[in-house]
C-alpha cells in the first residue's frame, strides 16, 4: 500500500512537470502497479501526453486511461484503453520459437 502512495505522488508529479497538459484535471488512482486516469482534459494530444507521462515512471507496470476530452468537434469524447508496459528484455515469455 505504502508504495502505491509513492507511486501515485510520482505519477502526479511527472504529470505536474509535464507542462504540454492543457487544462487538464486528472485523476491518479494506483493499485498494486497499474495507475487509472481519470478525469477532463482539453486535446485528444493532452490523453496521450498523460499516458505517457504515467509510463515514464518507475514501478508503473500498465496504465488505464479514463478521460474524457472536453471538446472534439462540438461534441464529448470518452477514451478509455489499457496501455502496459512491455515485458523486459530477458523475458521470453512473449517470443515465438523460431519455425
Amino acid at each position: 500500500m505504502n508504495g502505491d502512495l509513492q507511486l501515485q505522488q510520482n505519477v502526479i508529479t511527472e504529470l505536474v512537470i509535464d507542462a504540454s497538459i492543457s487544462s487538464a484535471v486528472i485523476g491518479v488512482e494506483i493499485l498494486e502497479g497499474i495507475v487509472t486516469l481519470t478525469g477532463r482534459v482539453s486535446r485528444i494530444a493532452d490523453v496521450m501526453t498523460a499516458e505517457r507521462a504515467a509510463m515514464r515512471v518507475t514501478g508503473v507496470r500498465a496504465v488505464v486511461v479514463k478521460l474524457v476530452v472536453n471538446k472534439l468537434e462540438g461534441c464529448l469524447a470518452n477514451l478509455s484503453r489499457v496501455e502496459s508496459k512491455p515485458a523486459s528484455p530477458t523475458t521470453n515469455a512473449t517470443r515465438r520459437p523460431p519455425t
